[in-house]
């Protein structure tokens, strides 16, 4: 058998990493909890759950059918069992936002990707641990991919991006310890519940973007 390059051993080190750390920060979803403003049948549709590993409350987003577009929905189950009105990313800009998926990590901050339909760009959010409103988005699928089905994969270390160009799979990384941060100015939609009762503790984390 011939042996793998040092780019595949690199690439099974981090689907690894990414897997054994969205196990140990997963927790049991009920997905027969579905948010009051979800439809589907046929209406909205991409529904992706998952829940905080600071406080068990669960995160819920789909693509939001919004006249002509879609935009994507994000909600919260609130302690009272009741979920939240969805906060919109992208209303009326005009794109058919689709295929969101969600991951926090460890320290509980949430990250939210999704493709752009008509552009076939793919980018990602994070909603920093106490903080109410988005940073602004960073673009991780290079010029000219139409990229679908995202998945994030938290590490310690690293945000890892997974998504489909055609029938190929692509994978990113986004440093969650270096010195520049992507995801540090936040202009984007507010009006999130906090995700934890201390005030934006790790706002400030560093963050830097690279390509695998």
């Amino acid at each position: 058998m011939r042996e793998r390059s040092p780019y595949c051993r690199r690439l099974a080190l981090v689907l690894t990493l990414a897997a054994a750390a969205t196990a140990a920060h997963a927790r049991p979803v009920d997905h027969a909890s579905t948010p009051t403003r979800y439809l589907g049948r046929g209406v909205d549709s991409g529904l992706v759950t998952v829940a905080n590993p600071l406080d068990g409350r669960l995160y819920s987003a789909w693509a939001y059918r919004a006249g002509s577009e879609t935009d994507i929905a994000v909600s919260v189950l609130g302690a009272n069992g009741m979920w939240s009105e969805p906060v919109f990313l992208g209303y009326s800009d005009g794109l058919s936002q689709i295929e969101p998926a969600l991951a926090f990590d460890a320290a509980g901050n949430l990250y939210i990707a999704h493709a752009i339909q008509e552009t076939g760009a793919l980018v990602v959010s994070r909603l920093a641990a106490g903080a109410t409103r988005l940073s602004s988005q960073v673009q991780v699928s290079a010029p000219g991919e139409r990229a679908s089905s995202p998945t994030l994969m938290p590490t310690e270390s690293a945000l890892v991006i997974g998504y489909r160009v055609g029938g190929r799979v692509v994978l990113r990384m986004i440093s969650l310890t270096a010195t520049s941060h992507p995801f540090g100015i936040q202009d984007g939609p507010d009006g999130f519940p906090p995700t934890r009762s201390e005030t934006e503790g790790d706002e400030t984390e560093p963050v830097t973007g690279i390509g695998l």
